[in-house]
Parts: C-alpha cells; sequence; structure tokens
C-alpha cells in the first residue's frame, strides 16, 4: 500500500513538472502573446510628420519585456509617450509595430530600451539603436522598417 501511495505521487509530481514545463500561453486557458503596436508621441514633439514601421529587436531581447521606443534627434533621445499611458508594450518574439505621431522634420535613429515588467530599477536590461537613420520632413507620412542591434 505505501507503493501505492509513492506511485500516485509520483505520478502526481511528473504532472505538475510538465505543466510547469509547458509554459505561458500553450494552455487553452491562457492568450498567447502577440507583437507589441507602439503608438505615440516624443515627449515635447510639435510636428507633423508620421513615421511608421516594423522594428526587428535582438535575439537577446526575451519575451515578456516592457518595451520602450525612442527616437534620437541627433544628441539627445526622446521616449515615445503611448497613448495609453498605463499600457505595457511587452516583447513577445523578435518583431513589433510602430507609429510616431507629430515628429519635427528632421534625421532620426530609433532607439529601444526594454525593461523588466513592474521593477523598482530605472536600468533597462537591454538597449540597443536601430542600424539606419531616417529622414522626414513636415507633414510627411513614411513607412519605414528598423533592425535593431
Amino acid at each position: 500500500m505505501a507503493q501505492n501511495h509513492l506511485g500516485s505521487g509520483s505520478l502526481m509530481g511528473a504532472g505538475l513538472l510538465a505543466l510547469a514545463t509547458l509554459g505561458c500561453g500553450s494552455s487553452g486557458d491562457e492568450p498567447a502573446c502577440s507583437p507589441p503596436a507602439i503608438d505615440g508621441v516624443p515627449f515635447t514633439a510639435m510636428g507633423s510628420a508620421t513615421l511608421t514601421g516594423k522594428g526587428t529587436l535582438p535575439a537577446r531581447v526575451p519575451d515578456g519585456m516592457d518595451l520602450q521606443l525612442l527616437v534620437d534627434a541627433g544628441g539627445f533621445s526622446m521616449g515615445v509617450l503611448r497613448q495609453n499611458l498605463l499600457q505595457q508594450d511587452l516583447t513577445c518574439g523578435r518583431s513589433f509595430t510602430y507609429t510616431v505621431r507629430q515628429l519635427e522634420a528632421g534625421t532620426y535613429t530609433l532607439e529601444f530600451d526594454a525593461r523588466v515588467p513592474n521593477s523598482e530599477s530605472l536600468d533597462p536590461e537591454y538597449q540597443g539603436r536601430a542600424a539606419q537613420s531616417f529622414t522626414i520632413a513636415d507633414g510627411q507620412t513614411l513607412s519605414f522598417d528598423s533592425t535593431f542591434e
């Protein structure tokens, strides 16, 4: 009888281990993650141009990180303030989309910071910069995809 008890415990332990290794989003109860869609305005921006595109993050950035997009105007970077400030844009795979509104005419480079969600630390775990810059004119809507390093 003691063997049956141990056998049942072993089966239950194996079952719990199997559930734990399935990962997020693999059961029917939990939704799978989806790539973030960042939509916002750079801090202090007052222009009339809009940038849209798809970003590709480096492979080192894991899923579930809070993603912040920044616009570097040649010497200083401005964070893109989300339209919904309470929403977190969590990484899911390497890709995401972005719409950056109210850019002033100029040449810019996109950057990113990725932080652990709800962390007390203000320091990003991962940072990167787009491989190419872009130039945008007043009133222009530019589609520009970025690969980050």
